[in-house]
């Protein structure tokens, strides 16, 4: 019997892989030569309890192996969102930061409008926010229509103004934990990066559409963990448009800020 156990065991571990996925192989493989055993264990008259029971319980485990095995082909999909209804809410984002958030988009309208008071609570426990907002010179507004440039410089100014405030009600030690820089590059995505530097960075990609609603704005949320070379390579771009941005200075915005 002991010379059958280790052939058995042999033979099984050449076929695991080392994965978790590898008792999915060891489970089956016991169910299907169930009755072999049962046949050698009454051949050795060995006292044997209700087989069944313990078929029952193999079952279960397979059951669970083959749980396991779709989660370990399927839990690396990429979370899509069809519109900014189905966004996660951005107050758990910034609750659950630990190191650093960085937002980049355009204007940033939405998120300082409705966040302010939120992104200020974040820096001050001491979580970095770094804001890229385009330049409200950049050529980039040249090549849109008027009433366009107006209202996008506009917002531009008016983000900074309230990114400023925010800066400026900060304690002394968290001051500097609020970043912002303006960059001229062409961009066709707005990004919100939580904890780039930990495993569980996270990096929501909205995506810029022409001549559409901005509520219907399809986005994508990467993690470092799961989707590590996309996330890398978004990643790369983001330090592309950081690269080429200035950093913003609040002077700038002191006038309007009396205002």
């Amino acid at each position: 019997m002991v010379d059958f156990t280790q052939y058995m065991w042999k033979s099984v571990k050449k076929i695991i892989p080392k994965t978790r996925g590898g008792w999915l192989t060891l489970l089956s493989f016991i169910a299907l030569i169930k009755d072999d055993i049962q046949s050698i264990l009454l051949q050795s008259k060995i006292f044997l309890p209700d087989f069944d029971i313990v078929t029952g319980i193999f079952v279960i485990g397979v059951i669970i192996g083959i749980i396991i095995l779709v989660k370990d082909l399927f839990g690396n999909s990429i979370d899509f969102y069809s519109s900014r209804e189905e966004l996660p809410l951005l107050k758990k984002t910034l609750s659950q930061a630990k190191q650093e958030i960085i937002f980049i988009g355009v204007t940033l309208e939405k998120l300082i409008g409705q966040e302010a008071s939120t992104i200020k609570d974040t820096i001050q426990r001491g979580v970095h926010m770094k804001f890229l907002i385009l330049n409200s010179e950049s050529v980039q507004l040249i090549k849109q229509d008027k009433n366009m440039i107006s209202s996008t410089k506009h917002a531009i100014t008016s983000q900074l103004v309230r990114i400023c405030k925010i800066k400026s009600e900060l304690t002394a030690s968290n001051i500097n934990k609020c970043e912002i820089r303006t960059y001229d590059s062409p961009l066709f995505y707005s990004i919100t990066l939580s904890d780039p530097n930990s495993d569980n960075a996270t990096m929501l990609v909205e995506f810029q559409l022409y001549d559409s609603d901005t509520e219907l704005r399809p986005s994508i949320l990467i993690s470092k963990r799961k989707q590590k070379k996309l996330f890398n390579e978004y990643l790369k771009s983001y330090n592309y448009i950081l690269d080429q941005s200035i950093e913003y200075q609040c002077q700038n915005s002191k006038k309007l800020l009396k205002e």
